[in-house]
């Protein structure tokens, strides 16, 4: 997911930490106050004539940040776009100047992605205008990512391999996310993944294959691999011949020459 991404990027790959390095916000629930601009407050004692000076509450966290992610940008009041204006464009709040920031990088769901439609308001086009850089992801599964999130990188290959084998509609109701959470409901012994891909299911999507993917494919992988480095075509026969099994490693066979001949 885009979240995601962006905050794996901030800390793996710039070594930052959050609240110092790097802050997230959600424009979803941002006071412009409370959270930017800071909340008004009187400042000293009165003069002689009565009168005293506002000053402004805020956050500690806008004098040591770098890069500022804030997420669900097109999910938040007008006000809210009013600040981060003036934070993208001048690296400021209210005049103030954010002396360590680097970058404002924004994160949010289209209206509409052919698939699905999302609550979200428009976003302000002088807001979109202010971010240098747009860039459109494809709401699919990334292969690294699951690797590192799953530690077993046959297994994962497996899970990527089976989402692209299946049909356009039943990978309308797959996300990424939703993926995620199948393969962790199978790894943790739920029985029936029904539970978490009904959409999916109901279009067409093979979860029993997934299921033996996800509780045996490092094992049958193995297999596969001793099954090549003997070259015995008769225990090939018998391997396949088991229709779980066939299931299970179709597409490992698929992509590679050699244990396809």
């Amino acid at each position: 997911g885009k979240s995601e991404r962006s905050m794996y990027f901030f800390e793996q790959e710039l070594g930052l930490v959050e609240d110092t390095g790097y802050k997230y916000l959600s424009a979803a629930t941002l006071d412009p106050w409370v959270d930017l601009v800071g909340i008004p407050t009187t400042d000293g004692e009165p003069d002689s004539d009565g009168n005293q000076t506002i000053s402004f509450l805020r956050q500690p966290w806008l004098r040591t940040v770098e890069y500022l992610f804030i997420d669900e940008l097109n999910r938040c009041h007008p006000k809210v776009h009013d600040a981060i204006l003036e934070i993208i464009q001048f690296k400021s709040i209210n005049g103030m100047k954010l002396p360590k920031l680097k970058a404002v990088w924004g994160a949010m769901n289209p209206k509409s992605d052919n698939d699905f439609e999302y609550e979200v308001g428009r976003l302000d086009p002088t807001v979109y205008d202010r971010f240098h850089v747009h860039v459109f992801l494809a709401a699919d599964p990334d292969r690294e990512w699951f690797g590192n999130k799953f530690g077993d990188r046959v297994m994962t290959d497996g899970v990527i391999d089976w989402y692209w084998e299946q049909s356009d509609k039943a990978r309308r109701h797959i996300t990424p996310r939703r993926l995620e959470y199948v393969v962790n409901y199978l790894q943790s012994g739920g029985p029936d993944p029904a539970h978490v891909l009904p959409d999916a299911i109901a279009a067409g999507a093979n979860a029993k294959k997934l299921t033996n993917i996800v509780r045996g494919y490092g094992k049958l992988a193995e297999s596969v691999a001793n099954m090549l480095k003997s070259g015995d075509k008769e225990v090939a026969r018998k391997f396949i011949g088991n229709e779980n099994t066939y299931e299970a490693v179709s597409a490992m066979i698929l992509a590679k020459k050699e244990l396809r001949e």
